[in-house]
């Protein structure tokens, strides 16, 4: 043979390979990719089935999808975006089934579902379930806010009644909600609402005698009658730790 017919059939045979899809090998076509692409498409229909994992996620996008070398880039896409449908319908059904049920032990784990769902918002319940998360948070913070602690910044400040009186006009619509959490349950409860009351007189009467303590003016009987009625007006009787800096402020300041 020629030198360049040899030359010609070496090109066409390069041109031949160049054009190889990836998957195919000694002419073999599609098998491998074929393959490929259902493993791993029948790995993320799995998703919704299991509970939502950040780490499952990450593992079939960058290991399998990313990872592949049969893959064709089309392919890949067609996967990705399967891949975060799954992954968002398996975050909503958990945070569905969560609010559904008591899901005092999973409220980290509702707020961390809660900020991935946003950032995959694709699964079709996704907007009534956010809605569902977001009314509860709501019940959530009312709670905290039942005994939040008052900011005193004068040993002369009131207790404010006016707190509590604003929780009980509330309270019972909160409790109308008849909301399947047991932590908002305890939290709403007349026991629930009159020990948060409690705590937060008790913070009150502690705060205004800490002030109280902390001044450099000679100590006075009228200032100690003072700051203990305005304790009393709180708590049925001055809390030990209220009582004992009263008296070392006495012991101090008195000339």
């Amino acid at each position: 043979m020629k030198p360049i017919y040899s030359l010609i059939i070496a090109g066409l045979l390069l041109t031949a390979c160049s054009h190889r899809r990836p998957g195919e090998k000694d002419g073999m076509k599609g098998p491998v990719v074929s393959e490929t692409q259902a493993s791993i498409s029948a790995n993320i229909d799995e998703l919704p089935s299991k509970p939502w994992s950040r780490a499952a996620y990450d593992e079939i996008l960058n290991e399998q999808i990313l990872g592949s070398k049969v893959l064709t880039k089309a392919q890949r896409e067609g996967l990705r975006s399967k891949l975060a449908m799954y992954y968002s319908r398996a975050i909503a059904a958990d945070m569905k089934a969560a609010l559904s049920d008591n899901c005092e032990r999973s409220h980290s784990r509702l707020e961390s579902a809660a900020r991935e769902l946003r950032s995959f918002n694709m699964a079709e319940d996704a907007a009534e379930v956010l809605s569902r998360y977001d009314r509860h948070q709501a019940e959530m913070n009312f709670a905290a806010s039942i005994g939040a602690r008052q900011k005193v910044t004068s040993w002369r400040d009131e207790y404010d009644v006016r707190h509590e009186k604003n929780i009980n006009s509330a309270i019972d619509a909160h409790r109308a909600a008849h909301p399947a959490c047991t932590y908002l349950q305890r939290a709403f409860s007349r026991e629930g609402v009159k020990a948060a009351f409690r705590k937060r007189r008790q913070e009150y009467a502690l705060d205004v005698a800490r002030l109280y303590s902390r001044r450099s003016e000679p100590w006075t009987q009228a200032d100690e009658r003072a700051v203990n009625i305005l304790i009393l007006s709180a708590v049925d009787d001055v809390p030990a730790e209220a009582g004992a800096l009263i008296s070392k402020y006495k012991e101090t300041h008195q000339h």
